[in-house]
C-alpha cells in the first residue's frame, strides 16, 4: 500500500519511490527505470504513450470523495486542449467530449468505470477514423479477441462492457 502524507491529499514521494524500487510499474520490473528500452510493450509514438496514460489514470481508484470519473475526463479534457500538439487530433477529441458523444453526458456523477469506458469508446472511436483517414483496412478493435473474447458478445462487433471494464482494469491497473 502506498501511504498518503500526512495531509491525506498527496502521495508520499519516499512512499511511492519505495514500491517502485519493489514492485516496478505496470508489468515492467524496477530495472526498467533503468533501461527502458527493453520494457516498451506496444507505444512507439506520443500519442500512444498518452492513449496509455489516460487509461492507466481512468483505471486509479481514489479515496476521495471529490475525485470521479467526471472529473478525471475533465482534467483529460483539459490536458488535450492545452498541451495536445496535434491539432486535427485535439479537434476531434474536443469535438466528441464537448457533444457528448459515447453518452458521455449522460454518465452519473462519480462513474469511474463509466469514464475509462468512455475513454476506451473514443479511442477505438479514433482508431477507427484514422484507418479510415489513411485508406487502411478497418483495424482491430481493441481489446481483441484473442486477448479477452468474454468482451465479445458476438462476431458483429458488439463488446460486454462489463468483460471490457475487467480487462481495462487488469491491462492498465494491476497493482
Amino acid at each position: 500500500t502506498v501511504a498518503a502524507s500526512s495531509t491525506g491529499s498527496l502521495l508520499d514521494r519516499v512512499a511511492f519511490q519505495r514500491l517502485l524500487s519493489v514492485r516496478g510499474i505496470d508489468r515492467a520490473p524496477p530495472q526498467a527505470g533503468i533501461n527502458p528500452h527493453a520494457y516498451w510493450r506496444h507505444c512507439t509514438s506520443y500519442t500512444c504513450g498518452l492513449w496509455t496514460l489516460f487509461h492507466m489514470l481512468s483505471q486509479a481508484r481514489s479515496t476521495s470523495s471529490t475525485n470521479s470519473g467526471e472529473e478525471l475526463l475533465a482534467r483529460v479534457r483539459g490536458f488535450v486542449a492545452n498541451f495536445f500538439g496535434c491539432a486535427n487530433c485535439r479537434e476531434h477529441f474536443l469535438k466528441a467530449f464537448d457533444s457528448c458523444a459515447f453518452e458521455r453526458c449522460q454518465l452519473k456523477a462519480g462513474d469511474q468505470q463509466g469514464a475509462a469506458q468512455w475513454l476506451w469508446q473514443v479511442h477505438n472511436d479514433v482508431t477507427i477514423r484514422v484507418a479510415a483517414e489513411y485508406g487502411s483496412a478497418m483495424p482491430t478493435l481493441w481489446p481483441p479477441s484473442s486477448e479477452c473474447s468474454r468482451c465479445w458478445t458476438s462476431n458483429d462487433g458488439h463488446f460486454n462492457n462489463v468483460a471490457v471494464g475487467e480487462h481495462l482494469r487488469s491491462e492498465y491497473w494491476n497493482p
